[in-house]
C-alpha cells in the first residue's frame, strides 16, 4: 500500500466518524467525499473488504472537481524545481547537531531554518536564486554575489532578517521583522 492510499484511508476514515465536541466541523472540501451528492444513496467511503481502493469514482471525482488542484500531487514523475531545492537543502540541515562543523558551531536554529524556507517561498521570476549557508550561530544565511548585487540576509530566530545589500553603487544595512510577506524593501533591493 503507498503511502498517499494510507494517508486517504485515514482521512476516509476519519470523514466518517461524527466530530467530537473538541473538534471542528469538517471542511467542506472533505465533507462532499464522506456525504453524497444529490439524488445518489450513501455509500460508505471505506470498503470492508479491500482497502485497495478506498476512494470511489465519485468520491475522487468530487474531490477533484473542487478548487483544489490535484494534478501536481498526482504526477510522481515531475522534476524537482530548483526553488524546491533550494527549500530541500536547506531543511536537510535540521539534522545536524551541535558542533556539525567540528568547530563548536551551534545546532542549527529550527526557527531560522523555517523563517528562511518561508521567505523563498515568495520569490518570483525576478529574484535569482540565492546560496544558501548555515552559519555557526545555527542561524540560516542567503547569499546573492553578482557583479551588480552583492546580498547577505540572515535570518534571526526572533522571526527577523539581518541584511546587507550593495546593489550598484548603492549600500543598504538593517533588520526588519519578517511577516510572512516579501517586503517591498528587501524586493526591490534583491529583484534582479
Amino acid at each position: 500500500m503507498s503511502t498517499s492510499l494510507g494517508t486517504a484511508a485515514i482521512a476516509a476514515a476519519f470523514m466518517v466518524m461524527p466530530p467530537s465536541p473538541s473538534v471542528s466541523a469538517i471542511p467542506s472540501l472533505l465533507e462532499a467525499v464522506a456525504r453524497p451528492l444529490p439524488n445518489e444513496p450513501a455509500t460508505n467511503p471505506i470498503p470492508t473488504t479491500s482497502h485497495s481502493s478506498i476512494f470511489t469514482d465519485r468520491a475522487f471525482t468530487t474531490l477533484t472537481k473542487t478548487s483544489l488542484d490535484l494534478g501536481q500531487y498526482l504526477d510522481t514523475n515531475r522534476p524537482t524545481t530548483p526553488l524546491e531545492s533550494l527549500i530541500g537543502e536547506i531543511r536537510e540541515w535540521n539534522l545536524l547537531e551541535a558542533d556539525w562543523d567540528g568547530e563548536g558551531a551551534q545546532a542549527p536554529s529550527q526557527a531560522s531554518i523555517r523563517c528562511a524556507t518561508e521567505f523563498i517561498r515568495l520569490f518570483d521570476q525576478t529574484i535569482s536564486l540565492p546560496e544558501p549557508m548555515l552559519l555557526n550561530s545555527g542561524n540560516i544565511s542567503l547569499l546573492w554575489s553578482a557583479p551588480e548585487l552583492y546580498a547577505d540576509l540572515e535570518f534571526l530566530p526572533d522571526r527577523r532578517i539581518a541584511y546587507f545589500v550593495k546593489k550598484s553603487a548603492d549600500k543598504h544595512k538593517g533588520v526588519l521583522a519578517f511577516e510572512a510577506t516579501m517586503s517591498p524593501v528587501l524586493k526591490a533591493l534583491i529583484s534582479s
